[in-house]
This record gives C-alpha cells, structure tokens and sequence, in this order.
C-alpha cells in the first residue's frame, strides 16, 4: 500500500526500468508495459528464442514484485535452460532489492531549512536547561512548517543584531527571537503574520522605584541592540546601555551595574517570577505584534508558517 501518488509513480518508473531491462538482456524486440501490463506483439509470439521461458519467468518476479498484473500474447516454450534461468531470476531479484535503493540514494534530499534565533527568549525560543535542547513557541511553529514543506529544521544560533541581515543574505532560511515587525524591517524580509502581540515594560530590581518613561531619562537602562526597544528609547530620548545579548543584560542589573532593561512583557514577567523576588516587572509601556522574519521572496515557507500560526490560533 503506499502513502502517496508519489510513492506509486516511483514504485512504477522502477518497474518499468526493470522491465525494459530484463527486454534488452534476452534480446527481446516488441514487448512493451504500461500501467503494469506486459505485451508482446504479434511477430514475437512465434519468435523462437532460447530462453523464452525463463524470460516469461523473470517478467513475472518484476510485475509480482512491483505491482504489475498481466502479461499478454506471451507463448512460453520448454527451455533445458535451467541453470541460465536461476541466474536470471537472482538477478532480478537483485535488481528488485538494490535498484530502488540506488535510486533514492542518488535523488537529491531537499536541504534542511535553516532556523535562526538567540535561544535565550523564554518562553517563545530559549535552550532546555535539563536536556540542553531548543524549544519554545517559536521553534514548534517552526518545525510545524518545515515538516508541511518536507524539510528537516536545523536550528542555529545568532546575536540578536545578526538575525535579520543573516536573513537577508541568505544565509539563514528564517529567524525567529520575539522580532517585532515594523516597517523598516519589511524593506529587507518578509515576516509570518503575527503569532503573538506583546509589549515593552522595564525589568528592574523590587528593591528599587518601578520605572517609567519619564524617570528612565535619568536611569541606567539596558536594550537589546538594534531591538525595536532601541529604536524606542532613542525616541523618547534616553540613551540605553546596549547588548547584544539578553542573558548579559540581566547579570548586569542583578549586579547592580544597570538599573532596568526594557524588552518585551512577557520574557520580562517569566523572569520576574522566576527570581524568586529579586527582579519586577513594571507596567506595559508599548505594544508590538511578533513575527518570524524570512527571506524576501520565499513565498512558499510564509505560507506554511502563516498557515501553522492560524492553525496554532484556531486551537
């Protein structure tokens, strides 16, 4: 039984090789296949060969084998070729069992598709702590859409400024790390429609005042580099210490070297509840839809990823 039409169309290229194999090897003109149905035609019916028998014998093994049903206008005659007849059959049974295996093994395999984020995005994309693996939200979407298009995932990790360019370059298929998607990030990728909708808030130590805007002008506040939390703070004119990395950041405010960092709500309140009281978060100050950000033009890994996300959103 086979799983596909795909599966069946190579099951009956091979069969077909193998029948105008075996044709070639006895030196037999006028039989034809299609669909599984061997025919000779009329001047071969009397064509008197040596082992015609033992021909009639191996066609048999391949239509068995291979899903053939029939074979017309063959007129089998008795052959003493008895020996010749064995060393034909294993060799079609040999052809059976090695040829598709020889086939797949020479049929390009479709590339993994290549996944970039900076595993340290809790709870959308960060690194198991038990196994050491790559989960999160982020990475099951994901893998949800390369398993649509038959492909394999191979996650990479990348700086938070590296994700987008790499993308862009082509040396990444997509990226995924809580990416805002803005207009001037359009002008160089594409992006999935949004799977989840957050906002910025600072993360600040629960001995100190929460912060705000306002009293982050006189404050020492980390960003990621080249986040849309960056391009924010500028705007409101504060001139944040920037990272490249989020886990650095957080050191430095348990340090006390730093005063806050801004990020996105939702990494910003899994890390205050797990601090066990150290660090808080404040209130929501901004709100931005995330995407996973793909190569310009890759219209089909869009469509898998948009529709995983709907999907993912239905449930």
């Amino acid at each position: 039984m086979f799983r596909s039409s795909s599966e069946r169309a190579a099951n009956n290229a091979v069969r077909t090789e193998l029948l105008c194999s075996l044709g070639q090897g006895f030196g037999i003109e006028g039989m034809s296949e299609k669909d599984g149905k061997v025919t000779f035609s009329d001047n071969f019916r009397n064509y008197n060969i040596r082992n015609k028998s033992m021909a009639f014998e191996c066609i048999k093994t391949v239509l068995r084998l291979y899903g053939g049903r029939e074979v017309r206008n063959f007129r089998r005659r008795k052959s003493g070729g008895r020996k010749m007849k064995v060393v034909w059959l294993a060799a079609v049974v040999l052809a059976c069992s090695v040829l598709p295996a020889l086939k797949a093994e020479g049929e390009a395999k479709p590339a993994p598709l290549r996944l970039l984020t900076t595993a340290e995005m809790p709870p959308y994309s960060y690194r198991d702590e038990k196994t050491g693996e790559i989960v999160g939200e982020e990475i099951e979407i994901a893998r949800a859409a390369a398993e649509k298009l038959g492909r394999t995932l191979e996650i990479r990790t990348a700086k938070f400024p590296e994700l987008l360019p790499m993308v862009s370059e082509g040396k990444a298929d997509f990226a995924a790390a809580e990416i805002s998607i803005t207009e001037g990030r359009l002008q160089t990728v594409d992006f999935s429609i949004p799977y989840a909708t957050e906002g910025g808030m600072f993360l600040y130590r629960a001995s100190d005042p929460m912060p705000t805007m306002i009293r982050a002008e006189r404050m020492r506040v980390a960003v990621m580099d080249a986040s849309i939390y960056d391009f924010y703070l500028s705007l409101h004119g504060i001139d944040p210490v920037r990272y490249d990395s989020y886990e650095p950041a957080i050191q430095a405010l348990k340090e006390k070297k730093i005063d806050a960092v801004f990020y996105d709500s939702c990494t910003v309140r899994l890390v205050a509840e797990q601090s066990g009281g150290e660090l808080a978060a404040s209130r929501l100050e901004t709100r931005e839809h995330f995407g996973i950000a793909v190569r310009k033009g890759n219209t089909e890994l869009k469509a898998a990823l948009d529709e995983v996300i709907k999907a993912r959103r239905a449930k």
